[in-house]
C-alpha cells in the first residue's frame, strides 16, 4: 500500500524522468526507462537504509545520560528507519522482517516513554495550576486547585514508568547497536544488488542467444 501512494504522487514519475535524463550523459544516449528501473532501486534502496541507519546509530551515539528529549529524537529516527526498510521490503533480503522487528520493538519502547512524559506534563500542570491546559478558544480550561490524592497516585506511576523504561533501555538498545543487526541490514541489502547482477546474467544469456 505505501508503495501504491508513493507512485500515486508522481514522485515515481518525477525520479524516473531524472535518472532516465541522467543516464543521456553527455553523448545523448537516451536510456529506455525499463533499463533505469533496476538502477534506481540498486542505488537509491542501499543509500537511503544506509543513511537512515547511520542516523539513529548516532543518535544512541549521543543518549548521554538517557534525557527523554534524546530518546524520543531518537524514536523519531527509529520510525524512518523502519519506514525505510519496509519501503524497500520487497526487493531487500528474507532478513528484513526481523530487522524491522527490532527497530519495532525500540520505537515501541521510545514511544511509551514519550507517552508517560507527556502524560506527567500535563498531571504536574493540573497540580500545580488546577487547570487542564488550554481549550480551543485559549482560554484555560476548568480544573481544581486542591490537592488530589488520585491525580498525585496516577502521576507517581508514570514517573514510576519512566524510569523503568529509561532503565531498561540501554538492553534493547543493544539488539541495534550489535553487530548481528548490522549483518542482517547487510544481507538484506546486498540481495539488491545479487538480483541486479542475476538479471544483467539472464539479458546477456537472452541476447546471446538471439544473435
Amino acid at each position: 500500500m505505501r508503495v501504491r501512494r508513493y507512485l500515486a504522487k508522481g514522485k515515481y514519475d518525477r525520479l524516473l524522468a531524472d535518472l532516465t535524463a541522467f543516464g543521456r550523459g553527455d553523448a545523448g544516449e537516451a536510456v529506455s526507462e525499463i533499463e533505469m528501473m533496476p538502477l534506481k532501486t540498486a542505488y537509491l534502496a542501499p543509500v537511503l537504509i544506509y543513511q537512515k541507519l547511520g542516523l539513529v546509530r548516532a543518535l544512541g551515539d549521543r543518549l548521554g545520560d538517557l534525557q527523554p528529549e534524546r530518546l524520543h529524537a531518537l524514536r523519531i529516527g527509529c520510525k524512518e528507519l523502519r519506514y525505510t526498510l519496509e519501503f524497500f521490503e520487497a526487493v531487500l533480503g528474507p532478513d528484513t522482517r526481523a530487522a524491522i522487528k527490532q527497530v519495532v520493538a525500540i520505537q515501541d519502547h521510545l514511544g511509551a516513554l514519550q507517552d508517560a512524559v507527556v502524560a506527567s506534563d500535563i498531571l504536574r500542570q493540573f497540580l500545580a495550576t488546577g487547570t487542564w491546559g488550554k481549550g480551543a478558544s485559549g482560554e484555560s480550561l476548568p480544573g481544581a486547585s486542591a490537592p488530589n490524592p488520585a491525580v498525585e497516585a496516577y502521576l507517581a506511576a508514570r514517573q514510576a514508568e519512566i524510569r523503568h523504561l529509561v532503565e531498561t533501555f540501554p538492553q534493547l538498545w543493544q539488539q541495534i547497536t550489535h553487530s548481528d543487526f548490522s549483518q542482517i541490514t547487510v544481507r538484506s541489502v546486498s540481495k539488491i544488488d545479487l538480483d541486479l547482477r542475476l538479471a544483467a546474467l539472464l539479458r546477456q544469456s537472452h541476447q546471446s542467444r538471439s544473435s
